[in-house]
């Protein structure tokens, strides 16, 4: 009898550890259902900006133009008058083929290159102060600079002549500076 007490005991014991056991695996498997349920709703919404968030970078972008050409701040801002600012800017839309794209003026691009130039300015820097990705203005730097080098064969300064009055004793350093500037032009 006292075996039989005992295997029931034993078989009773065992039913409840497995119910705990089920309990435990169904609570785990109820907590990752939630965590993949919490990320993937999560991640529909990152990086999506609002269209207020929208609306207020292109109002400081508006802005601060605006102040380039109001307030006398470009020549602080871009080392440049606003007058030869304004001439860059339509000689770079007409000999230089630069367009303005989709969301940014021409102008705008103008002046974040020269900002960015002007002021030894990171990347980073520029687009957290010009609210645009990084990948954005480094398109724009980099449409802004081919525009200025095609401009090259417009205003091309004989620089092997100047060089070659500057420096008139140095035939070997003059070679060179020659074969070097012709590389240079050439790329």
């Amino acid at each position: 009898m006292d075996a039989q007490i005992l295997q029931d005991q034993i078989l009773r014991i065992i039913r409840v550890v497995r119910a705990r056991q089920l309990q435990a695996a169904g609570l785990i498997c109820l907590l990752l259902a939630f965590i993949t349920q919490h990320r993937l709703s999560t991640k529909k919404h990152a990086n999506i900006p609002t269209r207020d968030v929208i609306l207020q970078r292109r109002y400081v972008r508006e802005e601060m133009l605006r102040d380039l050409s109001d307030s006398g701040k470009c020549r602080e801002l871009i080392r440049m008058s606003e007058r030869a600012y304004m001439t860059l800017c339509n000689i770079l839309k007409h000999d230089g083929g630069l367009q303005a794209t989709q969301r940014m003026s021409v102008e705008e691009q103008v002046a974040r290159f020269l900002h960015i130039v002007g002021n030894d300015m990171r990347n980073r820097l520029a687009s957290w102060i010009y609210c645009r990705s990084r990948s954005t203005t480094s398109r724009c730097f980099h449409r802004v600079l081919r525009a200025i080098l095609s401009l090259e064969s417009h205003y091309q300064v004989h620089k092997l002549k100047l060089l070659k009055k500057e420096m008139p004793g140095c035939r070997r350093m003059m070679a060179l500076t020659q074969k070097h500037l012709q590389n240079w032009m050439n790329s």
